[in-house]
C-alpha cells in the first residue's frame, strides 16, 4: 500500500484478493471469514467474483490489513526467545490438549507471537482480553475468533454452544492473551471450560507476571474460583525469557536493517521492548526510503 489516502491500484486489489481466497481457505467458508473480518459476506462474495466497482478503498484496506501475507508487512522472526519458546508451548497445547499458565514481559513479542500463531494453524482461536469483558463479551469474542456467529445472546445457552462447538472441533485450542486483565468473575469462565473441555481443548491463561502474582494471591486469599484455577494449570506458571542482543539483530536483518552499529543503537535503545524495536526499524525504513 502507498498510503492511507492513496487509491487502491488493479494489481493491490489482484494481491488482496487472493490473501482474501486463502484465508477464506484457512477459516473454511466465507462465512467463518466474514465474521472475524467483521466484513459481510456479500462483500466477500463480490471482491472473490471480481466485482469490485463498489468495494471501497477503505474496505480494500480493512481486508488487506486484517488478512495479512502482504509482501510489504513486517517480517515475523521465529528464531527469536520468546516466540520460539511460545509457538512450541502452543502446538504442544494443541496436539496434545494441555493447558498452560504463560508469562511473558510486555513488548516482548508474545501477541504477535499468538497473532502469528493462529494465522498458521488451523483451529487455533485466540482473544485479547480487557477489563471491560463481561461474561458475555467474553463468550461473543471466542465465537468470533471462531468466525461463528452463536444462536442466542443468553451467556450459560451461549457457553453450552461454545464447548458444543469445541468438542466437535478436530485438535481445538484456546489462547486468552492479556488474560490478568479479565475480571474475576470471567476469568473464572477457565474452571468451565477446563471441567467440560479437559483432554479435548488446549487451554492457555497468557499475560505479563501479574497473572501469576494475582492468581497465586487469590487462591492464598481464597478469592472464589482461585484454588481452583491455580491447580487446573498445574500450580505452575511458565516464564518466556527476556528479549536479548540476539533477538533485536535477527529482527532487525530480517526487515532489512544490515548495519551492525544501528542495531546496537537499536538494541541499547529498546529496554527490551520489542515496540521500541519495530518503531525504530520502521524509522530507518524510512530513512533509507527518503535517502534513495
Amino acid at each position: 500500500m502507498n498510503g492511507k489516502n492513496a487509491k487502491i491500484e488493479w494489481a493491490e486489489k489482484i494481491d488482496i484478493c487472493n490473501r482474501l481466497a486463502n484465508f477464506v481457505q484457512r477459516k473454511g467458508s466465507q462465512k467463518k471469514a466474514g465474521v472475524a473480518l467483521d466484513v459481510s459476506n456479500a462483500t466477500i462474495s463480490q471482491i472473490l467474483a471480481h466485482n469490485w466497482d463498489l468495494v471501497s478503498d477503505e474496505m480494500w484496506r480493512k481486508i488487506s490489513s486484517s488478512v495479512g501475507g502482504s509482501a510489504n508487512e513486517w517480517v515475523m522472526v521465529e528464531n527469536v526467545s520468546v516466540t520460539e519458546k511460545l509457538m512450541k508451548l502452543l502446538n504442544e497445547s494443541q496436539s496434545m490438549a494441555l493447558v498452560f499458565g504463560i508469562t511473558a514481559n510486555a513488548g516482548s513479542g508474545k501477541s504477535a507471537t499468538i497473532a502469528h500463531y493462529v494465522h498458521q494453524h488451523e483451529n487455533a482461536f485466540a482473544i485479547s482480553c480487557n477489563e471491560y469483558m463481561e461474561e458475555r463479551d467474553f463468550v461473543m469474542e471466542i465465537f468470533k475468533a471462531m468466525g461463528r456467529e452463536p444462536n442466542t445472546t443468553r451467556v450459560y445457552p451461549m457457553t453450552i454452544e461454545l464447548i458444543d462447538i469445541l468438542k466437535r472441533t478436530p485438535f481445538p485450542v484456546l489462547i486468552l492473551d492479556e488474560a490478568d486483565k479479565l475480571k474475576n468473575k470471567v476469568l473464572n469462565f477457565f474452571i468451565t471450560f477446563y471441567n467440560q473441555l479437559e483432554g479435548i481443548c488446549g487451554l492457555n491463561l497468557i499475560a505479563t507476571s501479574y497473572l501469576e502474582k494475582r492468581i497465586k494471591n487469590g487462591a492464598q486469599n481464597n478469592t472464589k474460583g482461585f484454588r481452583e484455577i491455580y491447580s487446573r494449570l498445574g500450580r505452575k506458571f511458565i516464564s518466556l525469557s527476556e528479549v536479548n542482543y540476539t533477538d533485536v539483530l535477527k529482527i532487525c536483518k530480517a526487515n532489512g536493517v544490515d548495519d551492525e552499529k544501528v542495531i546496537q543503537d537499536i538494541f541499547a535503545d529498546c529496554e527490551n521492548d520489542l515496540r521500541r524495536v519495530k518503531r525504530r526499524i520502521i524509522a530507518e525504513q524510512r530513512k533509507r526510503q527518503v535517502n534513495g
